[in-house]
């Protein structure tokens, strides 16, 4: 399920939550990674650059654990 992209320094990170947990989908990754730049957002699919100077990979790749677990999001489906 978790796929991670490095390109020229930034992580990419997309999540699929259901669409009116999006604004909770939004925070949890502003909390994650302060600086991301949303990229791509189409109903609940958001798609983000994250830079590799805010997370390290390891990170990223526990995240859907942490969605879950602290933020309660109904994750759809992710990859990063």
């Amino acid at each position: 399920m978790c796929v991670c992209c490095l390109r020229a320094g930034f992580l990419v990170f997309s999540i699929s939550v259901p669409p009116e947990q999006v604004s909770d989908a939004k925070k949890f990754v502003s909390t994650m990674s302060p600086n991301s730049v949303l990229t791509y957002e189409l109903g609940g699919t958001l798609k983000y650059e994250l830079p590799c100077s805010d997370v390290a990979l390891s990170e990223v790749s526990s995240a859907p654990g942490t969605v879950a677990a602290e933020h309660g999001l109904a994750r759809l489906d992710h990859s990063a």
